[in-house]
């Protein structure tokens, strides 16, 4: 190792990546050394800070020692941030322009006082926002996910703005539960004007937006705003230039999510026994039914302890309102001790509960594992997955996702942090609940190892096997290792990565035994070509597809063929689209491709006397589950009467859609 001089001080150093990496006995002593001597070296100050821990610390000690303030503050934390840390970034924290918050705040956390000017504020879980904090907000851009408001907060905080409130405000966005355009635009309908164009909206602060079915209202001064709804996954992934400049957009948008609760509560007494009396009234509103069930309780063994009961007995009721399928899970109590669990249950009714919460009851005694295990009979409407990318297992369902047990590397789990430990195929492992998502976290020094060993308890508790993989390194190795331990054919591999290689590539295209889906969403060698036939493969995803040619698309059989960034021409969709029109790809349903620059007459080219123009827009859903809007398209029909769309969208993306829709078929 070599040594440089720092504020006077030997510091050992080397490069990696291209830079130089320093070693100090203390990492915030060397981070504060380390900016000393930049800003000295080029006279300039610490415009940006990004605190994990010690946030008010770090924040005060960069303001006392430069005379500008800081531009921009964000704060990360695992978990929940404390309130006086929040509170002093919100109020006290000096900084001209921005700030973010990464963080959780405390369940019971509530900020009453006035905000101050804050040009862009930021706050990825801002369930504690309400209406009386978004009224004293006065910024240029204010994104709030995770959020509380109502239609109704929205449409009084709209009413504030038209009256001259928040005067600075360029663009606003809320994540909410639910949104009723109606209820938000409730007394404004005479000053709304519908704009069916598809806009491009740039913030100040570069947040990019594409605004479909927007409406228009305008203030009293002339300023006129975008209020728009954005259902979930209607974003296309590719960000456009602006095309027009707006005053100011008002961003709505609604997404479907099922709250996830932490059912593990450490470290907190179980309540004593609670037995139903004789009759029960309802404290409910009449309308509002609720479903009751009793979970009897099981006696299990802990280790001895002389000055703990070894044994205890429970029993409860647990009571919540009915809720649409899939039902809400509750978040009971239950605690570990010396690595068993003091209380575990066997339940009368299993079909309530979630999978991940079926799957952590299992860890409580032996009893509830063999009674989970066979009293589940009915199939599964969903996926097991493995993923590599993310080192979890979970259980996805269309357009869902519920992780059941994720993995991590145990040098970066804390001998001083409390932990339970659980039984899992004849190993003691150490795990913790999720701060913010409710799964159970396994340590493990090897993360492969636990990866394979908890999706090995998962399918045998079960009896099903792995229907899909992500993965990102050593991709064909798991891929490998998933096909010969289980009897059916995976369903769907996903590729997630700087460069898969080209032997890689090859293999999940032309050797790997999928029964469906395939999703690359990596990088290719730069001289990569595929020169074989593809195989049947009904979905098929290539994020990064330049090096697929006409060639390739031409042996495709697919119903869903997505193809980004490719190198196709106008010419060569021509081609394809004669090739379908011919009988060649006789199962699509989709087709989309970023193709460059969309000439929709060289798309055509010898097929205008069979197309019909159809200036209606029209809503189209694939197989798969891709959705998409076909304004002014092209109707085409085949000789067997099969009609498809070719529409333009943007300046770059192709899309054919074949009629008629049918319901999606991934589970």
């Amino acid at each position: 190792m070599e040594y440089v001089r720092i504020n006077r001080l030997y510091v050992g150093v080397y490069r990696s990546n291209g830079n130089l990496v320093l070693h100090w006995h203390g990492n915030t002593g060397g981070l504060r050394n380390t900016t000393d001597y930049v800003t000295d070296l080029f006279n300039i100050d610490v415009s940006e800070v990004c605190v994990f821990k010690d946030a008010i610390k770090m924040i005060e000690w960069v303001n006392r020692r430069q005379t500008t303030p800081l531009k921009k503050v964000v704060n990360i934390a695992w978990g929940v941030i404390p309130s006086e840390v929040l509170i002093y970034i919100l109020r006290d924290c000096t900084t001209l322009s921005e700030i973010s918050i990464h963080s959780e705040a405390a369940p019971i956390f509530r900020f009453s006082g006035n905000f101050r000017n804050i040009d862009c504020l930021d706050i990825w879980h801002g369930k504690w926002v309400t209406i009386d904090n978004l009224l004293t907000m006065d910024g240029i851009v204010i994104i709030l996910e995770k959020s509380t408001l109502t239609n109704t907060d929205l449409n009084v905080f709209l009413r504030h703005w038209l009256s001259g409130g928040c005067p600075r405000l360029k663009l606003f966005s809320a994540t909410t539960d639910s949104v009723d355009i109606l209820q938000v635009l409730h007394g404004f309908m005479h000053n709304a004007v519908l704009v069916e164009n598809r806009r491009d909206y740039t913030s100040p602060f570069g947040h990019q937006w594409i605004l479909w079915d927007g409406f228009d209202i305008q203030r009293a001064d002339g300023v006129t705003a975008t209020v728009h709804y954005q259902p979930l996954g209607a974003l296309s992934p590719h960000v456009f230039p602006p095309r027009m400049a707006f005053l100011f957009a008002l961003l709505l948008c609604w997404i479907f999510f099922e709250a996830i609760e932490s059912f593990l509560i450490p470290n907190i007494p179980l309540p004593p026994p609670h037995f139903p009396p004789s009759q029960t009234v309802s404290t409910r509103q009449p309308d509002v039914s609720s479903i009751t069930f009793l979970l009897l309780s099981e006696k299990s063994l802990c280790h001895k302890n002389p000055t703990k009961g070894a044994i205890q007995w429970t029993s409860l009721l647990i009571s919540f309102p009915s809720l649409p399928s899939p039902i809400r899970p509750f978040t009971p109590n239950y605690q570990f001790y010396e690595g068993r669990c003091i209380v575990s249950f066997f339940l009368i009714c299993f079909q309530i509960f979630n999978f991940y919460f079926r799957v952590a009851l299992s860890f409580c005694s032996q009893k509830s594992h063999s009674v989970i295990k066979t009293q589940r009979k009915e199939p599964f409407n969903g996926r097991l997955c493995i993923s590599e990318l993310d080192s979890n297992l979970s259980f996805r369902t269309f357009r869902n996702y519920d992780c059941v047990l994720s993995v991590n590397d145990c040098s970066y789990f804390s001998n001083s942090e409390r932990s339970n430990y659980v039984k899992m195929n004849g190993q003691d492992v150490p795990v913790q609940v999720h701060r913010s998502d409710g799964n159970l976290v396994s340590y493990w020094r090897n993360k492969m190892n636990g990866l394979k060993t908890i999706t090995d308890y998962v399918t045998n508790l079960y009896n099903i096997d792995v229907s899909e993989v992500c993965v990102s390194k050593n991709a064909i190795k798991l891929i490998k290792w998933v096909i010969r331990r289980q009897k059916t054919p995976l369903e769907s591999v996903t590729v997630c990565g700087v460069t898969s290689s080209e032997e890689e590539l090859i293999y999940i295209l032309r050797d790997c035994e999928t029964l469906s889906q395939i999703e690359i969403a990596s990088f290719s060698p730069r001289n990569f070509r595929f020169s074989e036939k593809f195989r049947r493969i009904d979905f098929l995803d290539i994020w990064y597809g330049k090096w697929v040619t006409l060639d390739n698309l031409l042996t495709m059989d697919g119903i869903d063929i997505i193809l980004g960034s490719s190198s196709l021409s106008n010419n060569d969709v021509n081609v394809f689209l004669e090739h379908w029109l011919s009988g060649g790809c006789p199962r699509l349903k989709l087709f989309c491709a970023r193709i460059g620059t969309v000439d929709i007459l060289q798309l055509l080219d010898g097929l205008m006397h069979n197309v019909v123009f159809v200036e209606d827009r029209r809503y189209y859903t694939s197989p798969f589950g891709y959705r998409r809007t076909l304004s002014f398209g092209y109707d085409i029909q085949r000789a067997d009467g099969v009609t498809a769309t070719v529409c333009k969208q943007g300046n770059e993306n192709v899309v054919i859609a074949v009629w008629p829709e049918t319901t999606h078929n991934y589970n």
